[in-house]
């Protein structure tokens, strides 16, 4: 596919041909199939049925709404457990289907923000600058505050939601009271009409 340009495989040539994407020829990345068992790329096969409307291996008639993700386990943990190096950091040896986790909690070299962003702090940087960052931020000693008041306002938002829909069930019900009411009346009143000729 699609290939991330924040990692690379390592050893690609011996990954298993199985797990090998037959429009782009690099290991799969949300595999799709086809009817007639053909797998690749969610993106890849995409694109490709945009400009043919064949399966890209057998040439069978193939549209978009007869593929299928694959589901079957043990190919996904296969894809899963490939290993990559990350391209940011050149940290070895993680598992592609961790990546994500690497990018977000570890790699030294990805972009992250303040945690002070919430109120307003412009600062974005590489993780192992964060710790210096924190130590100069202006943001930073009243984010609890902020953190705090912040909740608070949305406590306070829910229960102001909460009361406007009482507040609208009761009005819905005093209408279809006074539906009843008006209805019961003018039974009566055909009544007394009645009972008076």
């Amino acid at each position: 596919m699609a290939s991330n340009n924040k990692y690379e495989y390592l050893n690609e040539t011996s990954i298993d041909e199985l797990l090998i994407c037959h429009i782009c020829r690099s290991p799969l990345v949300d595999p799709i199939s086809s009817p007639c068992q053909h797998t690749a790329c969610c993106q890849c096969i995409k694109r490709w049925l945009k400009n043919t409307s064949s399966c890209p291996v057998c040439r069978k008639s193939l549209v978009e709404n007869d593929l299928k993700p694959v589901t079957e386990r043990i190919l996904l943990q296969m894809l899963n457990r490939l290993k990559v190096k990350c391209t940011e950091c050149g940290q070895t040896d993680l598992e592609r289907g961790n990546f994500n986790d690497h990018i977000e909690k570890a790699c030294t070299n990805s972009t992250v923000e303040c945690p002070s962003a919430a109120i307003k702090c412009p600062w974005r940087g590489q993780r192992d600058q964060l710790n210096d960052h924190l130590a100069t931020c202006v943001f930073e000693p009243i984010r609890p505050m902020f953190s705090e008041l912040i909740n608070e306002n949305q406590q306070l938002k829910e229960q102001v939601q909460q009361l406007q829909m009482n507040n609208q069930r009761q009005q819905d019900t005093g209408a279809r009271e006074m539906n009843t009411t008006g209805n019961i009346n003018s039974l009566i009143i055909r009544e007394d009409c009645h009972g008076s000729q």
